[in-house]
């Protein structure tokens, strides 16, 4: 039984109570006054004890020896049944060790005697919250509140609570009330910037960075996380700037190169993006994602072979990397490696079979092999995994359908091209279906975007070749043919297409040389 101590007021209060003993003796005073020096002795003892005990635990517990936590505080709670301190921290203790249950009874003891106490019922809400048990969460969330409605730190746990849950507004509304409570404390801004992201705002998300920024202008991570909005928004210099500074702070972190490579080519600065995918490479020689994109800009800059040792290395380190499969099938169809490409692609497609662009690219490998009705198969899953990524994939299928004599439907080309706006993919849409002439088509202005006026020329020659091929104009088919493979535009399956219809027409004429490279199908 827990032993209590009671305190007397003064010697003189004691030894003046009246007595069956005959207290005026001068012996007796003398004992009674030993007596009461070793109950104030034992008592500062215990509290000595007390404080000593407690003490041992928290240094056990920052040295993350849980056992000896818990022993400490059990101690420290034997000597103060009543100290909601003890129980608060002997709960953290069995949190720690994975004692849910025990470390929501030590937080019931410990409120049941400090009810007053508004983080005992924050602290309560977060253990509720990682049993499962969220309307008790959110109830202790409002019970600490509303014992201290100022206490920024409740809002930013309550805000977290939301924000897992998926109540992103009550979320950010508590962000918003914690940054107005301490504007100082860089942690509402840096969580109500992570989901303005994730709905897309990024423009908040930069504000809310910035801030933290202010507070942690040496936060390499934070310059990371701006950079990310910025690309997500297309500010391509903004973006490098960051990954710049955050490279500056932390130059042996591989994802920093890493994700500023991937600026660089998506601003299509290959150079670049080599030099970046490389440094990733030699702070980290095992990341796969790295020679996979390496690899693909390598195929921009026209280095097929440089690119397909990339893919290579990938696949070594990752056996199971689906897009590393497809990457180097791909540039196998590109320089002419038919056999190797099919392989690699439905080695991609068995890794992930919703993978849409390999059906696209083994397709289109399956018309240089003649494989067509292999083709129609792989085309018509590519447009039903992605439909509207499918407008050049609509368009070979159609024209293999009308080479077999066969309905075009399945292509689903005329309603789709009805609901395209203006563009390039539009204009090519209308004259595979018959909409425009050959002359009108070939010598209509290039379209401004993403393709050159060289890669548009490239698709528009193979897709009259094709029209005139399919009307028995053989001999037109091979100039347009060759006026597709002329422009060296290796990337894109309409060169490759046009390569092997003109090796089909012309056999004696060689295939083109030199480097080659892929895209995207």
């Amino acid at each position: 039984m827990p032993m209590s101590i009671r305190f007397v007021a003064s010697l003189d209060d004691f030894v003046a109570k009246p007595s069956r003993f005959d207290c005026r003796s001068r012996g007796m005073k003398f004992l009674l006054r030993v007596v009461v020096v070793w109950f104030a002795a034992v008592a500062t003892t215990f509290a000595q004890s007390a404080r000593e005990f407690y003490h041992t635990g928290v240094a056990a517990y920052e040295a993350g020896n849980w056992d000896a936590a818990i022993e400490a505080f059990s101690r420290t709670i034997e000597m103060s049944p009543k100290s909601s301190q003890a129980y608060s921290a002997r709960a953290s203790s069995k949190r720690a060790k994975g004692d849910l249950d025990g470390a929501l009874a030590d937080l019931n003891y410990a409120i049941d005697y400090d009810a007053g106490n508004a983080s005992l019922y924050a602290k309560r809400a977060k253990f509720r919250n990682l049993t499962g048990d969220l309307p008790g969460a959110l109830a202790d969330f409002e019970q600490s509140l509303a014992l201290n409605p100022k206490s920024p730190e409740t809002y930013l746990d309550r805000g977290l609570f939301k924000s897992e849950h998926d109540d992103l507004r009550g979320a950010l509304e508590d962000f918003a009330q914690a940054i107005a409570l301490d504007p100082s404390n860089p942690l509402p801004y840096q969580n109500r910037a992570i989901l303005k992201s994730k709905t897309r705002d990024f423009d908040g998300a930069i504000a809310d960075l910035s801030e933290v920024l202010k507070l942690r202008p040496n936060d390499a991570s934070m310059y990371f996380a701006r950079a990310d909005a910025k690309y997500k928004k297309e500010d391509w210099t903004g973006a490098i700037a960051d990954y710049d500074r955050a490279i500056a702070l932390r130059p042996r972190n591989s994802a920093g190169y890493f994700a500023r490579g991937k600026v660089n080519s998506a601003r299509r600065d290959w150079d670049s993006a080599i030099l970046d995918f490389s440094r990733a490479i030699a702070t980290n020689p095992k990341d796969a994602a790295a020679y996979v994109n390496r690899g693909i800009a390598r195929v921009e800059t026209l280095d097929c072979h440089g690119a397909i040792e990339d893919f290579d290395r990938a696949i070594t380190l990752d056996r199971n990397y689906a897009d590393a499969y497809f990457r180097r099938g791909a540039a196998k169809l590109s320089s002419g490696d038919l056999d190797g490409a099919i392989q690699d692609l439905t080695s991609c497609i068995g890794r992930n079979p919703n993978h849409a662009d390999a059906y696209a690219a083994r397709g289109a490998t399956r018309v240089g092999k003649r494989d067509f009705t292999g083709a129609v198969a792989d085309y018509t899953k590519s447009i039903r995994l992605d439909p509207p990524a499918a407008d050049y994939v609509r368009f070979r299928l159609a024209l293999i359908l009308r080479r077999q004599h066969l309905d075009e439907k399945p292509a689903g080309l005329s309603p789709a091209i009805a609901r395209w706006p203006e563009s390039w993919s539009k204009k090519v849409g209308l004259f595979v279906i018959g909409a425009t002439s050959e002359s009108d088509f070939l010598k209509q202005d290039s379209v401004a975007g993403l393709k050159t006026a060289n890669q548009q020329q490239c698709e528009a020659c193979y897709y009259a070749g094709m029209a005139c091929l399919l009307k028995g104009d053989k001999k037109r088919a091979a100039e347009l043919f060759e006026m597709s493979v002329a422009t060296s535009w290796t990337p894109y399956p309409e060169y490759s297409l046009a390569r092997e219809e003109l090796a089909q027409l012309r056999p004696a004429v060689p295939a083109p040389t030199g480097t080659a490279k892929t895209t995207k199908f």
